[in-house]
């Protein structure tokens, strides 16, 4: 069975695996997600806008749709990996 798995996530900025923002509870970041066929070395690469409820908060005003967005409380490597 061919399936899409994800075969790496990254950011220009900072190394993602070991990045900690200056406040857990306040922050956003974009991350680059590449997914691609397990058979195949190719790939597909998909923007990711990750944010906190606080970050939000303070800094939407207007009404915005949430397409590439993900709402979390603290930044966690790991769970992103699922």
């Amino acid at each position: 069975m061919v399936r899409a798995v994800i075969k790496g996530i990254f950011n220009d900025v900072f190394d993602v695996e070991t990045y900690c923002p200056e406040s857990a509870e306040n922050f956003s970041l974009s991350l680059r997600i590449r997914i691609g066929l397990d058979c195949m070395q190719g790939a597909d690469d998909f923007e990711l806008f990750i944010c906190t409820p606080k970050w939000l908060e303070e800094t939407i005003w207007e009404t915005r749709w949430g397409r590439g967005l993900l709402i979390v409380r603290e930044y966690n490597f790991r769970l992103l990996l699922g």
